[in-house]
């Protein structure tokens, strides 16, 4: 299979196994309206997506789609513990005060984590692609 096909096909499994991820992971934090999550998921794992067509375009190598999904994981991993920080930073006593801290639990574990679960579906997607 070509690489862009296995790019379109990586994007919908990865937006699958990340949908499922999240819909999880919401369903313990207390349920709720996911439409807005599931939006910001798809437009982080569409720009994944991109990411890795970008290096498949260029130059593809099995090398570089491996330093890619490395590098992708280590941005997400780095923007979920800043975000975490910075929520915990900004939560204060009184009422409301641990609201910015849920929410940027909220962000880490309903949009950043299922998106670093489309990260090895695409690396496994692709590591054997044809240019």
């Amino acid at each position: 299979m070509r690489a862009p096909a296995r790019l379109a096909l990586g994007f919908v499994l990865s937006l699958t196994v990340a949908a499922g991820l999240q819909h999880a992971v919401l369903a313990g934090y207390g349920g709720g309206d996911a439409t807005a999550a599931l939006v910001a998921l798809a437009g982080l794992v569409a720009m994944i997506t991109a990411v890795f067509g970008l290096v498949v375009w260029h130059r593809w190598s099995a090398a570089r789609i491996r330093r890619t999904a490395l590098a992708i994981l280590a941005v997400l991993l780095v923007l979920g513990l800043g975000l975490w920080a910075a929520g915990t930073l900004m939560s204060g006593p009184g009422l409301g005060g641990r609201i910015a801290e849920d929410l940027a639990v909220l962000v880490d574990l309903a949009i950043l984590l299922p998106a670093a679960a489309a990260v090895p579906v695409h690396w496994l997607f692709l590591r054997h692609a044809q240019p």
